[in-house]
């Protein structure tokens, strides 16, 4: 499984590319977090959501 951080009005998304049967689908999940210094806080939400999922 991979993922990764997009911004959608200046607010962090983890996207996550989840693999369902043969075909993949990407979900979009909201960390709350604002664009401005939270990059690593971002990252660690994303690297939780990816160990949850997998």
């Amino acid at each position: 499984m991979t993922g990764c951080l997009k911004i959608k009005n200046d607010t962090f998304y983890a996207v996550l590319n989840l693999k369902v049967g043969d075909k993949y689908k990407q979900k979009w999940v909201s960390t709350k977090l604002k664009v401005k210094g939270n990059k690593y806080k971002a990252t660690d939400f994303l690297n939780k959501l990816i160990a949850e999922y997998e």
